[in-house]
């Protein structure tokens, strides 16, 4: 643990003050391109970056769905045009056998999909 953090009693005003520096440093941990960091209440508990979590999570879409701005995924309009797929385009990865795909929203790129919490 870094040396030049200085720890207080709980609830005190040092602390609160300490804590706020701590947060608004820079740190090489994962907490820098989380999507969740902004809204993570162990990152504010804890008072620095983690260099693990179980809720780590760097997902950025491939191409038009998404853009990271700020450390945040902000998702963008997706249209049926971009969503109608051709016969001659065929499917790979899990949505070839998948019984959600004929309703399935998630884009599908062209090395397919490898890894879904969605998949039946």
């Amino acid at each position: 643990m870094p040396s030049n953090y200085e720890y207080a009693e709980r609830g005190s005003a040092k602390e609160e003050i300490s804590m706020a520096l701590i947060v608004e440093t820079k740190s090489p941990g994962l907490c820098s391109t989380c999507n969740n960091a902004h809204t993570c209440f162990y990152r504010k508990r804890r008072g620095f970056d983690a260099l693990f979590c179980e809720m780590f999570d760097d997902y950025v879409p491939d191409g038009k769905a998404g853009t990271r701005v700020a450390g945040v995924v902000i998702p963008t309009a997706w249209t049926e045009a971009e969503g109608e797929r051709s016969a001659a385009e065929p499917l790979k990865g899990l949505c070839v056998n998948c019984e959600n795909r004929d309703a399935c929203m998630f884009p599908k790129p062209e090395g397919g999909i490898w890894h879904c919490e969605e998949y039946k």
